[in-house]
């Protein structure tokens, strides 16, 4: 009888293994995470310009109503009314602070932003200015993100 010495396998996972895995686990979930930043700050100029398209809806449908008016003249409480459905009083929106909020807009870093409803088309307001943060991105500005309607004649190439 021939008896063969073997020795055992080497049973568990070594230290270096385990940092290795460990360590392609935390570098995708750091390439996640950073790559969820692009999206998320496409997501707050959508909602932005969704939100923008509904007062501007709501604009045309009420100086349709009243075509001696101007947009100049424009109140809230105007507007409130002509919100497309989803956006007005059924959704509890009594305000266009309300409609801000019931639509989740804010800026990029996620400041409190204001809404001009006496232009058309419709402009969100930062510190009594404009705010489209990819403005300087394109160049022009005018991209239907963070904006709304046709651009004014000065920006149309």
């Amino acid at each position: 009888m021939i008896i063969k010495h073997t020795t055992p396998l080497p049973r568990g996972v070594t230290l270096l293994e385990l940092s290795m895995v460990m360590a392609l686990i935390l570098s995708l979930a750091f390439l996640g995470s950073y790559s969820m930043q692009e999206y998320k700050g496409w997501q707050k100029g959508r909602n932005a310009s969704l939100a923008l398209q509904a007062v501007y809806e709501a604009q045309r449908a009420f100086l349709a109503d009243h075509p001696t008016q101007s947009p100049a003249q424009l109140q809230e409480s105007d507007i409130l009314a002509y919100l497309p459905q989803g956006w007005g009083a059924e959704s509890g929106v009594t305000s266009m602070t309300g409609l801000l909020t019931h639509g989740k807009v804010s800026g990029v870093s996620g400041e409190a932003l204001g809404l001009d409803i006496n232009h058309l088309p419709p402009a969100l307001t930062l510190s009594g200015g404009v705010y489209d943060p990819t403005q300087s991105r394109d160049g022009g500005g005018w991209d239907g993100l963070w904006d709304t309607g046709e651009p004014p004649a000065s920006t149309v190439p």
